[in-house]
């Protein structure tokens, strides 16, 4: 995966924000659709999109069993930014909006920035 680690952070926001549409094929419009009745949401758009750059998506809110739910607040989510295998996992009981989505987001602009 090319853009794992790829970001300069003195690049700046902006040039960042512009990688990730371009890596992703994010289209705001069809985003913005998805938040309508009937139209697959917001977030199943870009986990697709995020998927369809070869990062894999997993969504867990338990250790196979509902006896063993994952509480947010000890466990969000966590990835692995690997240039052969990067994976984002995201616990599914994280219902405070935006959930998933924001986890996904923070994740992508992290794993595309190089150290300084």
């Amino acid at each position: 995966m090319p853009f794992v680690g790829s970001f300069d952070r003195r690049d700046g926001a902006d040039a960042l924000a512009d990688k990730i549409i371009r890596t992703l094929s994010f289209d705001l419009q069809d985003f913005r659709r998805g938040q309508r009745p009937g139209a697959p949401k917001g977030f199943a758009y870009l986990r697709e999109r995020v998927e369809a750059a070869g990062i894999f998506v997993l969504l867990i809110g338990n250790l196979g069993s509902h006896h063993s739910a994952l509480n947010v607040e000890l466990f969000r989510g966590f990835a692995l930014a690997d240039p052969v295998a990067p994976f984002v996992v995201i616990n599914d009981q994280d219902r405070t909006p935006p959930g998933p989505l924001r986890f996904c987001t923070s994740w992508r602009i992290s794993s595309s920035v190089k150290p300084v």
